[in-house]
């Protein structure tokens, strides 16, 4: 099946800029047609159908975006950028490296569940190279945030004590991009929370030590202390 879209390269540094400095309007449109994007795809929502849901003339929407095509990039662009920020800071934070990553399954649940089968098989079909470029730049950023917080939990004494952290990292990037995936999921049946959080919890149990495994537990079996 052909594109209906042209393919579109984000531009990291030029869409943060943006995402910063974007207008209440802007970011309500964005807010909104993300949203409907996620849970009933793109190919079939319509301008009127945005228009219709928000309450405002579809006007307004064509003042703030040129085309569908610029909508369906910009809301994408937004939603990783927003992720990307509370990733960041959640790995700047005080909690210990079993903390973050536990922090991180129900993080990547809260985006997951998002993600319908509808938005899967949209982008998987119209706009796969825009899919490409996400995966670049959640790799980019992924990558050093578990890197900084493999090598807290080795100090720590959470995680194995391995001169190949890197390695580790690796693995767990090449997992992630390798099961959350349109295609992956579509083929093999898998709701994006499930795949996810399987992966990510069978990677971390992979690299506990003792003692950081008591804590995992004690953390998933809902003990605080």
């Amino acid at each position: 099946m052909t594109n209906q879209f042209p393919v579109i390269i984000l531009e990291t540094e030029n869409s943060e800029n943006s995402f910063l400095k974007m207008n209440k309007d802007r970011q309500k449109i964005l807010e909104h047609s993300r949203e409907m994007f996620l849970r009933e795809g793109f190919n079939k929502t319509t301008m009127d159908d945005i228009a219709g849901r928000m309450k405002i003339s579809k006007k307004t929407i064509y003042k703030n975006f040129v085309s569908k095509e610029e909508l369906v990039r910009e809301a994408l662009v937004n939603f990783v950028l927003s992720n990307n920020q509370k990733i960041n800071e959640l790995a700047n934070s005080e909690l210990n490296a079993i903390e973050k990553c536990f922090a991180m399954f129900g993080f990547v649940g809260t985006i997951l569940i998002q993600i319908s089968e509808k938005f899967l098989n949209d982008i998987r079909t119209f706009m796969p190279d825009l899919w490409n470029e996400i995966d670049r730049v959640r790799t980019k950023i992924l990558y050093p945030n578990l890197k900084a917080i493999i090598e807290q939990g080795q100090r720590e004494g959470y995680f194995i004590d391995t001169e190949k952290s890197d390695a580790l990292v690796a693995l767990f990037i090449i997992s992630i991009r390798g099961v959350i995936n349109p295609a992956t999921l579509l083929e093999n049946k898998l709701t994006p929370v499930k795949a996810a959080q399987s992966i990510i919890e069978l990677l971390i149990n992979g690299i506990l030590t003792d003692k950081g495994r008591k804590l995992f537990m004690k953390l998933k079996s809902g003990e605080t202390k």
